[in-house]
Protein backbone atom coordinates (compact mmCIF):
# COMPACT_ATOMS: atom_id res chain seq x y z
CA UNK A 1 0.00 0.00 0.00
CA UNK A 2 2.68 2.60 1.14
CA UNK A 3 4.52 1.81 -2.27
CA UNK A 4 1.34 2.38 -4.06
CA UNK A 5 0.73 6.26 -2.37
CA UNK A 6 4.89 6.61 -3.59
CA UNK A 7 4.54 5.43 -6.95
CA UNK A 8 1.14 7.94 -7.14
CA UNK A 9 3.02 10.83 -5.54
CA UNK A 10 5.84 10.35 -8.20
CA UNK A 11 4.02 10.02 -11.42
CA UNK A 12 1.80 13.16 -10.16
CA UNK A 13 4.67 15.32 -9.34
CA UNK A 14 6.28 13.81 -13.12
CA UNK A 15 2.88 15.02 -15.06
CA UNK A 16 3.01 18.22 -12.86
CA UNK A 17 6.40 19.13 -14.20
CA UNK A 18 6.00 18.53 -17.71
CA UNK A 19 4.94 21.81 -19.42
CA UNK A 20 1.39 21.99 -20.91
CA UNK A 21 1.36 22.31 -24.87
CA UNK A 22 0.33 25.67 -25.05
CA UNK A 23 0.91 26.85 -21.65
CA UNK A 24 2.93 30.26 -21.47
CA UNK A 25 6.06 29.50 -19.81
CA UNK A 26 7.52 32.84 -17.90
CA UNK A 27 11.02 33.14 -18.77
CA UNK A 28 13.48 35.95 -16.96
CA UNK A 29 13.71 39.19 -18.95
CA UNK A 30 16.51 41.13 -19.27
CA UNK A 31 16.93 44.56 -17.75
CA UNK A 32 17.79 46.37 -20.72
CA UNK A 33 19.93 49.34 -21.06
CA UNK A 34 19.01 51.94 -18.39
CA UNK A 35 20.40 55.90 -18.15
CA UNK A 36 21.34 57.39 -14.54
CA UNK A 37 21.85 60.99 -13.79
CA UNK A 38 22.29 62.87 -10.57
CA UNK A 39 24.80 63.68 -7.74
CA UNK A 40 26.27 62.36 -5.22
CA UNK A 41 27.65 63.24 -1.33
CA UNK A 42 31.18 62.58 -1.15
CA UNK A 43 32.66 62.40 2.53
CA UNK A 44 36.19 63.32 1.95
CA UNK A 45 38.39 62.21 4.53
CA UNK A 46 42.40 63.05 5.01
CA UNK A 47 42.90 61.90 1.86
CA UNK A 48 40.53 63.53 -0.70
CA UNK A 49 43.29 63.96 -4.15
CA UNK A 50 44.40 60.13 -3.50
CA UNK A 51 42.78 56.76 -2.87
CA UNK A 52 42.98 55.31 0.13
CA UNK A 53 41.14 52.61 2.36
CA UNK A 54 38.67 54.65 4.37
CA UNK A 55 38.33 57.97 1.99
CA UNK A 56 36.34 59.08 0.42
CA UNK A 57 33.68 57.05 0.68
CA UNK A 58 30.89 58.40 -2.50
CA UNK A 59 26.99 58.31 -1.99
CA UNK A 60 25.68 58.29 -5.53
CA UNK A 61 21.86 58.95 -5.85
CA UNK A 62 19.21 60.02 -8.58
CA UNK A 63 16.97 58.93 -11.37
CA UNK A 64 17.29 56.38 -13.49
CA UNK A 65 15.39 55.78 -17.02
CA UNK A 66 14.93 52.65 -18.86
CA UNK A 67 12.57 50.17 -21.16
CA UNK A 68 10.80 49.56 -17.51
CA UNK A 69 9.77 53.24 -16.78
CA UNK A 70 11.75 55.88 -14.62
CA UNK A 71 12.71 55.36 -11.43
CA UNK A 72 15.61 56.34 -8.73
CA UNK A 73 18.80 55.29 -7.58
CA UNK A 74 20.95 55.37 -3.96
CA UNK A 75 24.11 53.66 -2.91
CA UNK A 76 27.43 54.25 -1.40
CA UNK A 77 30.92 53.43 -2.99
CA UNK A 78 34.36 53.04 -0.79
CA UNK A 79 37.82 53.27 -1.68
CA UNK A 80 39.95 50.47 -1.75
CA UNK A 81 43.20 49.38 -2.71
CA UNK A 82 45.22 51.01 -5.71
CA UNK A 83 44.99 49.13 -8.63
CA UNK A 84 46.01 49.46 -12.59
CA UNK A 85 43.00 50.26 -14.84
CA UNK A 86 42.61 52.29 -17.73
CA UNK A 87 40.02 54.83 -16.76
CA UNK A 88 42.18 57.14 -14.92
CA UNK A 89 45.94 58.24 -13.98
CA UNK A 90 45.40 56.33 -10.66
CA UNK A 91 42.84 53.82 -10.15
CA UNK A 92 41.40 51.72 -6.87
CA UNK A 93 39.29 48.85 -6.25
CA UNK A 94 35.63 49.84 -5.50
CA UNK A 95 33.07 47.88 -3.35
CA UNK A 96 29.97 48.87 -2.40
CA UNK A 97 25.93 48.58 -2.72
CA UNK A 98 24.17 50.31 -4.63
CA UNK A 99 19.59 49.99 -4.68
CA UNK A 100 17.70 50.54 -7.87
CA UNK A 101 13.73 51.42 -7.66
CA UNK A 102 11.13 51.85 -10.57
CA UNK A 103 7.57 50.84 -11.29
CA UNK A 104 7.11 47.75 -9.34
CA UNK A 105 10.72 46.89 -8.92
CA UNK A 106 13.02 47.15 -5.93
CA UNK A 107 16.61 45.93 -6.61
CA UNK A 108 19.42 45.89 -3.96
CA UNK A 109 22.61 45.25 -5.46
CA UNK A 110 26.52 44.95 -4.26
CA UNK A 111 29.26 46.48 -6.24
CA UNK A 112 32.70 45.86 -7.01
CA UNK A 113 34.89 47.07 -9.88
CA UNK A 114 37.52 50.08 -10.10
CA UNK A 115 37.04 54.11 -10.35
CA UNK A 116 39.80 56.02 -12.28
CA UNK A 117 40.85 59.59 -10.48
CA UNK A 118 41.45 62.59 -12.24
CA UNK A 119 42.18 65.49 -10.81
CA UNK A 120 42.55 68.87 -12.51
CA UNK A 121 42.45 72.67 -11.37
CA UNK A 122 38.95 73.07 -9.48
CA UNK A 123 37.26 69.26 -10.23
CA UNK A 124 37.77 66.34 -8.81
CA UNK A 125 35.78 63.17 -10.56
CA UNK A 126 35.73 59.26 -10.61
CA UNK A 127 34.97 57.16 -13.75
CA UNK A 128 33.46 53.84 -11.97
CA UNK A 129 33.01 50.57 -14.40
CA UNK A 130 31.41 48.31 -11.51
CA UNK A 131 30.08 45.14 -11.97
CA UNK A 132 26.68 44.95 -9.70
CA UNK A 133 25.42 41.80 -7.94
CA UNK A 134 21.76 41.22 -7.18
CA UNK A 135 21.80 40.08 -3.86
CA UNK A 136 17.84 40.60 -3.41
CA UNK A 137 15.11 42.23 -5.58
CA UNK A 138 10.92 42.16 -5.42
CA UNK A 139 8.71 39.65 -6.66
CA UNK A 140 7.47 41.72 -9.38
CA UNK A 141 11.23 42.63 -10.90
CA UNK A 142 12.01 41.86 -14.49
CA UNK A 143 14.96 40.66 -13.25
CA UNK A 144 15.72 38.04 -10.27
CA UNK A 145 19.52 37.35 -10.13
CA UNK A 146 22.56 37.78 -12.10
CA UNK A 147 24.87 40.58 -12.41
CA UNK A 148 24.39 44.14 -13.55
CA UNK A 149 26.87 46.45 -15.34
CA UNK A 150 27.27 50.17 -14.37
CA UNK A 151 29.71 52.70 -15.87
CA UNK A 152 29.33 55.75 -13.63
CA UNK A 153 31.15 59.31 -13.65
CA UNK A 154 30.72 61.18 -10.60
CA UNK A 155 32.34 65.04 -11.00
CA UNK A 156 33.06 66.95 -8.12
CA UNK A 157 33.49 70.83 -8.89
CA UNK A 158 35.00 73.87 -6.61
CA UNK A 159 35.76 76.84 -7.58
CA UNK A 160 35.60 80.83 -6.20
CA UNK A 161 33.02 82.86 -7.79
CA UNK A 162 33.46 86.76 -6.39
CA UNK A 163 35.10 85.78 -3.38
CA UNK A 164 32.36 82.78 -2.81
CA UNK A 165 33.47 79.07 -2.61
CA UNK A 166 30.89 76.93 -5.23
CA UNK A 167 30.39 73.85 -5.21
CA UNK A 168 28.80 71.71 -7.55
CA UNK A 169 28.04 67.66 -8.28
CA UNK A 170 27.06 66.24 -11.30
CA UNK A 171 26.69 62.70 -12.07
CA UNK A 172 25.84 60.47 -15.09
CA UNK A 173 26.05 56.40 -15.61
CA UNK A 174 24.70 53.48 -17.67
CA UNK A 175 23.33 50.57 -16.13
CA UNK A 176 22.91 47.56 -18.51
CA UNK A 177 21.95 44.00 -17.58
Amino acid sequence: MRHRRVLALALLAAVLAVPVAGARQQSPRALGTATLTGASNWHIGSCAATFCPGGPRIQPHGRLTGPFGKGAYLGFLDDGAAVSCATGPTCAAVTGGIMFAFHRCLLFTSAKGTAGLDNSAGSESRAFTLNLTIVAASRTCPVQSGTLQLTYTAVYQHDVVDGVPTVSFSDTGTLTG
